[in-house]
C-alpha cells in the first residue's frame, strides 16, 4: 500500500503494510533485530480521540482500535464525535491494486504534533471491497497516528509492500499465524519504544490569544472577550484571567467572556491540554485604563 510519508528516521521500530494482491494482504518479513522504524514524534498524552466518517469502514475502525488498545502500548485510542476529535477516518476517491485497498495517515505519515487547526485525517478508499482488508487498512494508518513508519525487513502490520504468497517466510503467509493479528510483535516493539521516550514541546504559538500581549482599552464596563488565535476543538482551552479579585477568575473554551473588577493590568494566561496533556501556554499582559 502506498503511503505519503517522510522519509522514517531509522532506529527502533515496526512499520509496513502490504494491502493489495487480490484478496490476500501479504505481511512482508526478514528478521532483523529493533526492525520498527519511527515516522514522527510521539504524542504527549494518554488518550487519542478518533471519529469514523467512512461508514463502511466502521467494524474496521473498531477491530483495529481494540487491536492497538489491547496491545498497551503507552496510549490508548478512545472514539469521540468527529468535531472534537483528533483523528478523522474519511472517504478518498481512487485506488491502486484489484483491491482498491489503501490509506493514508494525514498525508505527512502521522506522528505528534499533528496539525493543530484541523483533525488529522485518515483517507480511505470506499470501493475497498474485503473486510479484512479494511480492517488492515484502518489498524495501518493508526500505526502511522501514533507515530510508526514503514519497516518491510520483518513481518509486521506496518510492512509496506505486498507479495505472493510462496515468496514470503510461511509465517508470514496469508492464513498463517502471523497474518490472524492485526497488531504483531514487531508492531507492539516498536510502539512501545516510541512511547517510552519523552515527548517534544510542542510549539507555544498554540497558546496565542487576542486581545494580543500588551493592548490597552478603556477600562468601560469591565467585560473583555477573548480567543485563542489557533482552533481545535478537539483541544481543551483554559483560561486565567489574573483577576482573583473578581471572584471568577477562570473559565474554560475556546472563547471566554471575563469582567474585570477594576482599572489596571492584568496577566492573563491561557494554556492548552491535548487528551489531559499539557501541551502549551502562553501568558498575555492587558491594560484597562
Amino acid at each position: 500500500m502506498r503511503r505519503s510519508t517522510p522519509k522514517p528516521e531509522r532506529g527502533r521500530r515496526a512499520l509496513p503494510l502490504a494491502l493489495g494482491v487480490a484478496a490476500l494482504l501479504v505481511l512482508a518479513a526478514v528478521p532483523v533485530a529493533d526492525a520498527y522504524r519511527f515516522a514522527g514524534d510521539r504524542w504527549p498524552n494518554k488518550t487519542i480521540s478518533v471519529a469514523n466518517r467512512a461508514p463502511l469502514y466502521e467494524p474496521a475502525v473498531r477491530a483495529a482500535i481494540r487491536a492497538w488498545n489491547s496491545a498497551r502500548v503507552g496510549v490508548r485510542f478512545v472514539r469521540a464525535p468527529a468535531g472534537r476529535a483528533r483523528v478523522v477516518f474519511k472517504y478518498s476517491p481512487g485506488g491502486s491494486g484489484p483491491s482498491g485497498c489503501e490509506g493514508i495517515a494525514g498525508g505527512t505519515g502521522g506522528g505528534y504534533p499533528s496539525p493543530f487547526i484541523q483533525p488529522m485525517d485518515v483517507r480511505v478508499i470506499k470501493r475497498c471491497r474485503l473486510p479484512r482488508l479494511r480492517r488492515l487498512t484502518a489498524a495501518h494508518e493508526l500505526g502511522h497516528v501514533l507515530g510508526l513508519g514503514h519497516e518491510d525487513r520483518r513481518c509486521a502490520l506496518m510492512n509496506s509492500v505486498g507479495s505472493i504468497a510462496t515468496q514470503l517466510p510461511s509465517r508470514c503467509a496469508p492464513g498463517g499465524p502471523a497474518s490472524r493479528r492485526l497488531v504483531l510483535p514487531d508492531d507492539v516493539a516498536g510502539a512501545r519504544a516510541l512511547y517510552r521516550r519523552k515527548p517534544k514541546p510542542v510549539d507555544g504559538s498554540v497558546a496565542l490569544f487576542n486581545p494580543g500581549n500588551g493592548t490597552s482599552i478603556p477600562f468601560d464596563t469591565g467585560s473583555v472577550d477573548f480567543g485563542a488565535s489557533l482552533v481545535n476543538r478537539g483541544l481543551d482551552y483554559r483560561w486565567d484571567f489574573g483577576d482573583a479579585a473578581s471572584g471568577a477568575n477562570s473559565a474554560r473554551g475556546l472563547e471566554a467572556r471575563h469582567t474585570f473588577s477594576g482599572p489596571g493590568t492584568y496577566t492573563v494566561t491561557l494554556t492548552v491540554f491535548d487528551g489531559g496533556a499539557q501541551i502549551a501556554r502562553s501568558r498575555q499582559t492587558l491594560t484597562l485604563f
